[in-house]
């Protein structure tokens, strides 16, 4: 491309005059960039507002199903005793209850000390199992000397059960005539082993159950299922277990017929790991042993097997000194926490604490392994359910957990603080109104949030004599319209609500308002909102899932139609700056060539001027 030296043969400044003629051919693209600048601004106006109206339909879909207004909260009539949360799936009603004891935690202490820290309170290199079962039907848990040292999953697969036979379906009160009596086999056949007594009178079905399984003398569980009938269960479970209703005259009265032939109970089958044992014979203080992968497991039992898992961890004592076996111990964490404690200068015992409450979390290892150095661990506190009892008739019945909660209620959580057998406390759950005027409160407030946006957009600055982004689009007022449609008659039935038109265009809620009137007729109010066709809060959502739909949505499309446009002009300006290029180019060379044209005429003129002063 020809070069020359601005303006050093015309004089004239070429740069200035090509940037002056570029700027004259830059116009409209200048225009352009402007133009997609507008659309940009009013791009993001429309998904502010797409925003709002997300909002709106959220709103809307929060209250719109009838699930949604059922939110309840709980009270209690003594919170120093008893107080209640609830959930979602609570409902409207009332619980009045004693709470007889409290659940607590199975603890151990040695009975005696030693004097330091470092001293041995074991067999050095001796191994210890550590677990917590009890919810499993264990009482006490000891490894073989090959068991595999770490954690070891304790699984019961199949529960036991005792022989049971059931009666028919019995009132739900029973009379028992004096001198009655059932008779029952135990060992296979049909040949009565025992004769059971029952003492005359009325009884209700828990009071029945307690009679039956106290007369038995421990050889059976009476207990009634869903279906009114009751199970007289042998306590001695699995296969070994034997029932026979062989006679007696209390027989009629609870609904039950002599065996045709002795039942069996069912076996219980535990796995350590992956390795399966039987157990065909089962009943409290019985030995068993669950065989492991290498080694096995001694158990003893505090009755019948159920299923679930416990993690049992064979540990190695090392040097068995206190604070090694302490540590050893809540490594494992299996269930229950080592704590060795001073009790004066010099005075060390070891206390064994379950992590969990109630029966479920009593420990179960073996302690005896602490004989020799502190003389047997003793009781610190007994692991207790904690257990409530609803009523005081024939029908009072009791709830038992092994924390100090119960859920009696569905939905509900009772949290029990404090025992107190002879007062009543009653839980009360209600229709929570407040929760729901929040509910209702949050919808509007994403209504106004839409509203109060397309105002603020679409006014005119009479100053600036400029419109807002909106003025005058029909999308954003028809929007506008069908918002305040979904509300009906603002001034007729959504007013009854403590909802009406304000004065700047938007809505106001009475939330007291809104609250009387859902307390005089939940019902009502429910419906003015969740009708599919003509509810406030399914109307408004509709109304916000046409604007926002991802395809079809008055704003999606306006948002999708002006990205297009933005695209358009994006590509129109870049085509305008190859062209602006090619023009600037250009100029460059035509008043370069003409630099070089005139610095020609001048080098003739110079020749010409020489010539022509020789010749005179």
């Amino acid at each position: 491309m020809p070069t020359s030296i601005d303006g050093l043969i015309s004089g004239l400044n070429t740069t200035n005059t090509i940037s002056q003629l570029m700027a004259v051919e830059r116009q409209s693209q200048v225009r352009l960039t402007a133009k997609r600048t507008t659309n940009d601004s009013l791009i993001g106006t429309f998904q502010a507002l797409n925003s709002r109206m997300l909002a709106m339909k959220d709103g809307g879909t929060n209250i719109k199903s009838s699930t949604a207004w059922q939110v309840t909260k709980a009270s209690s009539s003594d919170a120093t005793i008893a107080t209640a949360t609830t959930t979602s799936t609570a409902r409207s009603g009332d619980l009045t209850f004693r709470v007889d004891r409290l659940a607590t935690t199975h603890a151990l202490v040695s009975a005696g000390s030693v004097s330091s820290t470092d001293a041995v309170v074991a067999t050095p290199n001796s191994h210890y199992l550590v677990s917590a079962s009890s919810a499993l039907g264990v009482s006490a848990l000891t490894a073989s000397p090959d068991l595999a040292l770490g954690a070891h999953t304790l699984t019961v697969t199949q529960s036991s059960a005792g022989a049971t036979e059931r009666s028919s379906v019995l009132g739900t009160s029973v009379t028992i005539a004096a001198g009655a009596t059932i008779t029952i086999a135990t060992d296979g056949s049909t040949t009565a082993t025992q004769s059971i007594a029952l003492a005359a009178g009325t009884y209700s079905r828990s009071a029945l159950e307690e009679l039956v399984t106290s007369a038995s003398g421990g050889a059976l569980t009476a207990k009634f299922g869903n279906d009114g009938r009751l199970a007289l269960a042998t306590t001695r479970e699995g296969s070994a277990a034997h029932l026979a209703i062989t006679g007696g005259s209390a027989l009629t009265a609870l609904g039950l017929t002599p065996s045709a032939s002795a039942v069996n109970g069912t076996d219980a089958i535990v796995t350590v790991g992956t390795t399966s044992t039987t157990v065909t014979d089962i009943s409290a203080g019985t030995s068993t042993t669950f065989a492991a992968s290498s080694g096995a497991i001694n158990a003893t039992l505090s009755g019948g097997l159920r299923i679930g898992t416990s993690k049992v961890v064979n540990v190695d004592l090392g040097d068995a000194k206190l604070t090694t076996v302490t540590e050893a111990i809540n490594t494992a964490d299996a269930g229950f926490r080592a704590t060795t404690v001073q009790v004066s200068t010099g005075t060390y015992r070891l206390q064994l604490a379950a992590t969990s409450s109630g029966l479920n979390g009593r420990m179960t290892s073996d302690t005896t392994t602490f004989d020799t150095a502190f003389g047997g661990m003793q009781s610190l506190t007994a692991a207790v359910d904690a257990k409530l009892t609803v009523g005081t008739g024939l029908a009072a019945y009791s709830v038992t957990s092994s924390e100090n909660r119960a859920d009696v209620l569905p939905g509900v959580t009772v949290a029990l603080v404090r025992a107190a057998p002879t007062t009543d406390v009653t839980i009360n759950v209600t229709s929570d109104s407040d929760a729901i005027a929040a509910k209702v409160s949050a919808l509007i407030d994403s209504v106004n949030g839409a509203l109060d946006y397309i105002t603020s957009q679409s006014r005119y600055d009479s100053t600036t004599r400029r419109g807002g982004p909106l003025l005058g689009d029909s999308t954003t007022q028809s929007l506008q319209r069908q918002i305040y449609n979904s509300f009906g008659t603002i001034d007729g039935g959504a007013a009854t609500l403590g909802i009406k038109l304000g004065a700047a265009a938007n809505i106001n809620f009475d939330r007291t308002k809104f609250i009387a009137a859902y307390q005089a007729d939940p019902t009502a109010v429910e419906q003015a909102f969740t009708n599919a066709t003509t509810g406030f809060a399914a109307r408004t959502e509709a109304v916000a899932k046409s604007a926002t739909e991802a395809v079809s949505g008055l704003l999606t499309t306006k948002i999708s139609g002006g990205q297009s446009q933005t695209k358009t002009l994006t590509e129109q300006i870049a085509s305008w700056d190859i062209r602006l290029a090619l023009r600037e180019a250009s100029l460059r060379r035509t008043f370069g060539n003409l630099e070089v044209a005139l610095g020609r005429l001048q080098g003739q003129s110079n020749r010409l001027a020489g010539e022509i002063k020789k010749l005179g």
